[in-house]
């Protein structure tokens, strides 16, 4: 009787499953077969094994390179700087036609500003990174520190060309490593309107004499003006150790000069309320003075024909001029890619490019060959001028301690007129505990 049944049950669900096989042949067969294998010439430019990879879904081309830039340096804003530029991009795509440049434009800061940006996308989308980005040099300094970009040895030799300003070189370099081509320089000037004050001074001492007050930012957290004038009082702002380090009475030379112009009348105690150079700026073509003391690119970009422009005088025997810049870095994702990433990078650093594009843009070449093709004969000398004292701010953590420190003593002598021998002594005990090791 069993074997009866197990009949019944073997004829009646064979077929069942027979024809539920016939309907999916198709999908047991393909189950069985291996994966197809894609073909390895599909991109060359696959991240290597130990990159970080990223974690966000976004589609990456490795033939697009991306620049992020400042805002004042978008290709698209109008005038000759950004036609000079647009060209320049235009030629290394008609050199490399495989692939494409894409500017980005980011804040200079805030939560989308160039460094927080570079930050962020880092650790959630490394594979988003920028081929290139324009960075200052306190931002390249912190990229570097944070691996945020890499060296460029290996990957170019343009910095071994000797058509480098000195200057160029420093604003290049972090810890001994260079970090990027250089392609724009900015310093500190003096500008002034000699139809209005009788006289083209040469000198502090005959600034002075003038009674026409100064217009610059005493409130500068940076404190820019008081390094300089320190440092061309032979003030070192490093001991023997490298530690961050201030000379009593160097600093003191400095707040007496300040207190003595605040008498007589040329560091007024309303310049106090100005923390920027934009802000001096502003307050310069607003006529409230006839003397200010701002960056070069300020003046460069506007030209106006009733002002002279002289490099920032010392108050000592050595010129010390504060400088700063912008360098194209190296943040390229693709390790593959980072050679012609470098191309492109050595393209906008072409010395026949810089010249025109410098100019135009109101910044100082980093080149000598592209200096001397200004064609404006008044402002190659002016630059030639300013730019052999050029100093590149000293490292970041030395800032974070000493410029504290000369901003507290200017305002206290210029705003609040306190002794200022005294504050300088002051000064210099409370800094004694970071100069310790």
């Amino acid at each position: 009787m069993a074997r009866i049944i197990l009949r019944k049950v073997f004829f009646i669900t064979v077929p069942i499953l027979l024809i539920l096989l016939a309907g999916c042949s198709d999908r047991l067969f393909n189950f069985l077969l291996p994966e197809p294998t894609l073909p390895i010439s599909v991109t060359p430019f696959l991240p290597s094994p130990t990159a970080p990879q990223a974690t966000a879904t976004l589609p990456v081309d490795p033939y697009q390179i991306t620049l992020w830039v400042p805002p004042q340096f978008d290709p698209q804003n109008s005038g000759a700087a950004g036609n000079f530029l647009r060209n320049q991009l235009a030629v290394f795509e008609r050199d490399n036609p495989e692939y494409r440049v894409v500017v980005r434009v980011k804040a200079l800061a805030g939560p989308a500003g160039l460094m927080e940006s570079l930050q962020t996308t880092a650790a959630a989308a490394p594979l988003a990174m920028p081929g290139l980005v324009a960075l200052s040099r306190s931002d390249l300094e912190t990229a570097t520190l944070r691996g945020l970009i890499v060296p460029i040895e290996g990957f170019t030799a343009s910095m071994e060309d000797t058509d480098w300003y000195d200057y160029a070189l420093t604003l290049a370099t972090v810890q001994n490593s260079v970090m990027g081509l250089p392609f724009a320089g900015d310093s500190l000037l003096i500008v002034y309107r000699p139809a209005r004050l009788g006289v083209k001074p040469a000198n502090w001492e005959e600034i002075l004499k003038t009674g026409q007050p100064v217009i610059f930012p005493a409130d500068d957290p940076q404190a820019t003006l008081a390094q300089a004038l320190y440092r061309s009082k032979g003030g070192k702002l490093q001991d023997d150790l490298g530690r961050p380090a201030l000379d009593e009475k160097t600093l003191a030379s400095v707040l007496i000069f300040y207190a003595r112009g605040f008498q007589l009348g040329i560091f007024p105690e309303w310049i106090s309320q100005f923390q920027t150079y934009s802000q001096v700026w502003q307050a310069y073509q607003d006529q409230r003075g006839q003397i200010a003391v701002v960056w070069s690119s300020q003046f460069l970009a506007t030209l106006p024909p009733d002002t002279i422009a002289a490099p920032l005088f010392p108050l000592g025997e050595e010129s010390s001029i504060p400088t700063n810049g912008w360098v194209w870095a190296l943040s390229d994702p693709f390790p593959e890619r980072r050679a012609i990433t470098m191309k492109l990078a050595e393209t906008l650093v072409q010395s026949d490019f810089l010249a025109n594009w410098s100019y135009a843009a109101g910044y100082l070449p980093p080149r000598p060959s592209s200096l001397a093709a200004w064609k404006n004969q008044s402002l190659q000398s002016l630059a030639n001028q300013v730019i052999p004292g050029a100093m590149i701010p000293p490292p970041n953590d030395i800032q974070a301690i000493l410029t504290p420190v000369l901003h507290d003593t200017t305002i206290k002598v210029i705003k609040i007129q306190l002794d200022p021998i005294q504050t300088a002594q002051k000064a210099i005990e409370q800094l004694s505990p970071s100069q310790t090791p």
